[in-house]
């Protein structure tokens, strides 16, 4: 399984490239990597692609929700608010590329002409790729010829990640939208939810109420639980449990801590209380995901 998010104070990912120094994330993902087959609403500076291999994939980005199958992918701009999820629990195997804006801007002229219009565009925060659309199904061999060159040997790999990279974002900026008014108010609300995202990321631990949470988003309670279910799928609430059972699941790797010391750590007010929602959402005890946790991290040594 693999790790929580890793997140930044502001509330960002820290997105864990493939090698040091080399601003680009490229592998064969697979849903059941993650606990519960979820991926909580989460934000980054990079440009994502996700390109379904095997299975069903559901993703959130700001507010839309998109089904993807089989030979389907997706575009998330930077500084979107995004998040994924299983159909009835089902596995989903994907190519992922993620990659920073910078590698692209390897000289001014191309950071102020062509990056940053593409990543600041307002009215460009995702897109559905299909490979009935002939650019779009380009896209989508970009995104599997790049995980799977820095899956192999090729001693020139990140030369050829990095040409795949330009080859998407070209093709990404020929067909982009022009910004328009609508796209200021949605870039308005994902401000909010950045910061409200940013907060309950910072401040898990601490008892907090769905008030605090929209007090740090500037907007009203209503707002704020409108704007949550409209770009996560969840109440505030729900997406402050599902954080803390991450957290949660990082401490346990700890064993001298005891569930309880976890519990309270991550901000739950009692043991009994942090085992039925992690038992809820992640269907099994705290103790008995250590034990398996252990186990596998045992068969990797």
């Amino acid at each position: 399984m693999r790790d929580p998010l890793d997140v930044m104070s502001d509330g960002s990912e820290r997105v864990r490239y493939n090698r040091p120094g080399f601003a680009v994330f490229a592998s064969r993902m697979r849903l059941s990597d993650y606990p519960d087959r979820r991926i909580l609403s989460h934000w980054h500076d990079d440009l994502e692609f996700c390109f379904v291999r095997k299975g069903r994939i559901r993703c959130e980005v700001g507010g839309d929700v998109f089904t993807l199958c089989e030979g389907e992918g997706l575009f998330i701009n930077s500084d979107q608010p995004h998040g994924m999820d299983s159909f009835s629990g089902e596995d989903c195997e994907y190519f992922c590329m993620v990659l920073h804006p910078a590698l692209l801007g390897t000289s001014a002229y191309l950071l102020e002409n062509f990056v940053r219009p593409l990543a600041n565009n307002e009215a460009f925060s995702c897109l559905k790729l299909t490979a009935s659309e002939g650019w779009q199904q380009m896209v989508l061999q970009c995104v599997r010829a790049a995980c799977e060159t820095m899956e192999g040997d090729d001693p020139a790999a990140e030369l050829t990640v990095m040409s795949l990279a330009f080859r998407a974002a070209a093709l990404l900026t020929r067909h982009m939208p022009a910004p328009g008014p609508l796209a200021v108010e949605a870039d308005r609300r994902s401000l909010s939810l950045r910061r409200m995202l940013g907060y309950v990321q910072r401040h898990y631990a601490e008892k907090l109420s769905v008030r605090d949470i929209a007090r740090a988003g500037g907007v009203s309670v209503s707002s704020c639980c409108e704007v949550f279910r409209k770009h996560t799928g969840q109440t505030p609430g729900g997406y402050l449990i599902r954080y803390r059972l991450q957290k949660g699941m990082e401490q346990l790797s700890n064993p001298n801590l005891t569930v309880a010391e976890v519990a309270r750590s991550v901000g739950f007010a009692s043991s009994s209380y942090f085992t039925e929602c992690f038992k809820r959402y992640l269907h099994v005890t705290p103790l008995a995901y250590r034990r398996n946790a252990g186990e596998k991290r045992a068969v990797g040594l």
